[in-house]
């Protein structure tokens, strides 16, 4: 039988594991990673709601590709009061990479 600090540590690398999508990847040379910090860079878009987010910074909670090789950010808003709420529940914005700049850590 394991101490209860090693049961934690299952746990936390099973969560770890079972998180969907990528790890990191790149395009037009920026690498995006799971956990990484961006800016978003919304001024194209029409909906009210969306360009509110313009200029916010984001943690980048999931990276997925779909079948057409398109790759999309799914994020947190870090200000968001409801952002540990959003991610509990599964809630998150989803971007394109060309909507958002990478903050160096």
């Amino acid at each position: 039988m394991s101490d209860a600090s090693g049961n934690l540590e299952y746990m936390m690398r099973a969560r770890v594991e079972t998180i969907p999508g990528e790890e990191k990847f790149s395009v037009n040379g920026v690498e995006f990673r799971r956990g990484g910090k961006v800016v978003l860079r919304l001024g194209g878009r029409s909906d009210p709601y969306v360009r509110a987010l313009d200029g916010k910074i984001a943690t980048i909670e999931r990276l997925y590709i779909d079948y057409e090789d398109n790759r999309y950010l799914v994020v947190t808003i870090d200000d968001d009061p409801a952002r540990e709420l959003m991610r509990d529940t599964g809630r998150f914005h989803y971007f394109s990479p060309h909507e958002a700049e990478v903050i160096e850590p």
